[in-house]
């Protein structure tokens, strides 16, 4: 897992996030609260017979842009791991990004890599379409 930050970003904790001030929603955007995209994707990892070892998180400019890597280990076959990658802003400048695989790189430049990934422009229902477009990128490698 790789979260890198030199262009302006800052480590920041999971106790950090919800201080970052959520924007309003309009007709046509629908913010995604930064703890509650970490509490959707920690909620489908269990269902994978996985669980979170580590997590890093980063903030950019001034918070409006959000960065994590979350490193987790299988349950059944200690040998096997998966690292996902998240990234969400509040000034419109990033959709909801989701990144899986044995390795993923997250940077605060915008770099996004991984085996696996899905994104959803934060819109009317984005509440309700995260759940799925989550379970079918961890299920995409995870070989389900």
């Amino acid at each position: 897992m790789t979260l890198l930050t030199h262009r302006g970003g800052w480590d920041a904790t999971l106790a950090d996030l919800p201080s970052v001030p959520l924007p309003d929603s309009t007709d046509s955007y629908v913010p995604v609260p930064y703890p509650r995209l970490v509490e959707e994707l920690k909620l489908h990892i269990p269902r994978f017979d996985l669980t979170v070892e580590d997590e890093r998180y980063a903030l950019a400019r001034e918070g409006r842009q959000m960065f994590g890597v979350l490193t987790c280990r299988n349950g059944v076959a200690a040998d096997w791991g998966l690292a996902i990658g998240l990234r969400s802003s509040y000034d419109r400048s990033l959709a909801v990004d989701l990144v899986s695989g044995s390795r993923v790189f997250v940077c605060d430049n915008l770099a996004f890599h991984g085996e696996s990934q899905v994104s959803r422009k934060h819109t009317t229902n984005v509440f309700r379409d995260l759940p799925d477009l989550m379970y079918r990128m961890i299920a995409a490698v995870a070989g389900m």
